[in-house]
């Protein structure tokens, strides 16, 4: 007979029955908007379902634009959140479902278009900003593998990151740590880009997500400090596992990756010859 466990103090306070509150897991997994994006024929819905996926996973969530949009469509903050999440996810549930009369992708792009002109202004214009600029927007609009290459504290991070900021739902920003092991690789990408990546699922099953959210996105991943790549080469010459699984599992897919790295990257990346790529060198 199953035994009934009772907690000996119900007052105490403990910290696992609210593992799984939904303040804790609010963002939209792309694995599954990437697949909702798929059954949609418009770019610019798709687009926009994208922007909302990667709004879920800033601070607030989808919380913030929908308190911002909500009078827009004669509704509450509340009710424009849920009907966007299931926007994202329900297939059976349309653009005109939103509630309202206001064009939906028009005014998430017009919303778009505020955050990326106010983000703009937070950079002051150098040449290593335009450079590193120049060369996402190759990564972005060819599909390619490109490798920008320069020395600390030039201003490719936060060049990178700003680039990003005004791409949300096109490209995704990923710093890598010093990592020792393949899973915590993957789980660094999976919580960048929204998919599951749980300390309790095996390494394979994260990759998996992954794997499976951007063979459809086709998003471009901007990977900062991509010399910690190397970390797996099990012999100097050997090359790295990690680079390995980009080149066969994303790049060769058509999946646009661009590494930023000091001069400590490797010049043995340079055999990825069955791949599109660019090197560029920040001066």
């Amino acid at each position: 007979m199953p035994a009934t466990r009772i907690a000996k103090n119900p007052t105490k306070l403990r910290p696992e029955r609210f593992i799984s509150h939904e303040a804790y897991s609010n963002y939209l997994p792309l694995n599954l908007v990437a697949k909702r994006a798929e059954l949609l024929s418009d770019p610019n819905q798709r687009r926009l379902l994208y922007f909302l996926q990667n709004q879920s996973l800033q601070t607030g969530g989808l919380s913030v634009l929908s308190s911002e949009l909500a009078e827009q469509f004669n509704m509450d903050a509340t009710q424009l959140q849920c009907e966007l999440e299931r926007l994202c996810l329900d297939p059976d549930f349309g653009f005109k479902n939103i509630t309202g009369s206001r064009d939906l992708v028009v005014v998430i792009e017009k919303y778009r278009q505020k955050l990326n002109k106010t983000v703009s202004h937070d950079l002051a214009e150098t040449s290593i900003k335009r450079q590193i600029f120049d060369c996402l927007d190759y990564a972005l609009d060819e599909k390619a593998f490109v490798i920008i290459e320069g020395d600390s504290r030039m201003g490719k991070t936060v060049s990178a990151q700003n680039w990003c900021e005004q791409h949300q739902g096109e490209a995704i920003y990923i710093k890598l740590e010093p990592c020792a092991d393949e899973k915590s690789f993957f789980r660094t990408i999976a919580r960048a880009i929204g998919t599951s990546y749980s300390a309790g699922r095996k390494s394979i099953e994260i990759r998996h997500r992954i794997e499976d959210a951007l063979h459809l996105t086709k998003q471009l991943l901007v990977i900062d400090e991509a010399h910690y790549i190397h970390n797996l080469a099990r012999r100097p010459s050997s090359e790295p596992r990690k680079l390995e699984w980009l080149r066969s599992s994303l790049i060769d897919k058509g999946v646009p990756i661009a590494l930023i790295s000091t001069p400590q990257w490797d010049q043995r990346i340079a055999s990825a010859e069955s791949v599109d790529w660019m090197e560029f060198k920040a001066d």
